[in-house]
């Protein structure tokens, strides 16, 4: 840690000389805990599809324009500062594109397992939150995963990492809850309570297939091959209920 310390201090000022708890790390980059009161985001310059430039461009982006938010439900991390690095191949590891000082939110990752566990008062809280949430429909968060909402006994959810964030269909956001089950309708069941509208079932499937593609295409059949087996009946399944024929 203090090697990528020393790395980077130039590039983020005020910078805390650690020692800093990985809280994470995906594709695009990792998160650290800076021991503050904020964490650190490190965005590399290649990962999947597309450029680091593009994705820490667009987080930043995103935050500033949701920065008036802040107070509401659910709970968005504020974004403290950010910049990109001038040079990308300053110390051992991938090279990297920019960086993202956060405000820490309290929660740990949801579990699914969790949310059928919940007690029944915290249940209509969390029913009243979302029939308390008023926000216009058209700005996606673009990578919703239960391991991108926080929960925390007595709070909101919470979003993070909004580094696909942009505009679009609302079923878009949906694309990663294609496994039927009890799961995905409630959260069907939920969005219609709050928006008055029903989910457009054609919509959802063309994200879905879209969503299938692109893990195709990053990942190919990598993993064990059930993995890549399962991604190709998606995107079949998805077509052909959309009414394309693959």
């Amino acid at each position: 840690m203090s090697e990528l310390h020393e790395a980077i201090a130039g590039d983020v000022p005020g910078l805390p000389a650690g020692p800093w708890v990985l809280l994470g790390e995906g594709l695009w980059g990792s998160v650290h805990d800076l021991g503050d009161g904020s964490v650190l985001k490190l965005v590399r310059r290649n990962g999947g599809l597309g450029t680091g430039e593009s994705k820490h461009y667009r987080e930043t982006a995103a935050l500033r324009l949701l920065d008036g938010l802040q107070g509401s439900a659910p709970r968005l991390p504020r974004l403290l500062d950010a910049g990109r690095f001038e040079n990308a191949y300053g110390f051992s590891g991938p090279p990297l594109a920019g960086w993202l000082r956060l405000e820490k939110l309290e929660g740990k990752a949801v579990d699914e397992g969790r949310l059928y566990a919940l007690k029944a008062e915290e249940r209509e809280r969390l029913k009243e939150m979302w029939a308390a949430a008023d926000a216009p429909r058209v700005f996606l968060h673009g990578d919703l995963n239960l391991s991108n909402v926080l929960s925390a006994r007595g709070l909101p959810v919470a979003l993070v990492d909004f580094a696909e964030a942009g505009t679009g269909f609302p079923e878009e956001d949906f694309r990663h809850f294609d496994n039927p089950g009890p799961m995905r309708d409630a959260i069907f069941r939920s969005y219609a309570a709050v928006s008055g509208r029903a989910i457009d079932m054609h919509r959802f499937r063309m994200a879905v297939a879209v969503n299938a593609t692109c893990s195709l295409a990053i990942g190919s059949n990598s993993g064990h091959p059930r993995e890549g087996m399962r991604r190709v009946s998606f995107l079949d399944e998805a077509l052909r209920q959309a009414g394309i024929e693959a």
